[in-house]
């Protein structure tokens, strides 16, 4: 899975590994689980910041 907004590129073959995220994770509701060599990481998803097991909205700021 490779997400093109992170710094976080994973190559992951689902015939071939373990999915740690279908064996459960802690995950933040806005983030997406992500499939890593050993283990599992999470990424909050588009419009929200934060380590993915702590997501924010991100403040948005206008221009009048």
């Amino acid at each position: 899975k490779c997400h093109s907004n992170k710094l976080l590129c994973v190559v992951f073959n689902s015939k071939t590994g373990t999915d740690y995220c279908d064996l459960g994770h802690l995950c933040h509701e806005k983030a997406e689980c992500v499939n890593l060599r050993t283990k599992y990481g999470c990424q909050c998803k588009k419009g929200f910041q934060g380590d993915g097991f702590n997501c924010s909205g991100m403040k948005i700021y206008c221009q009048p």
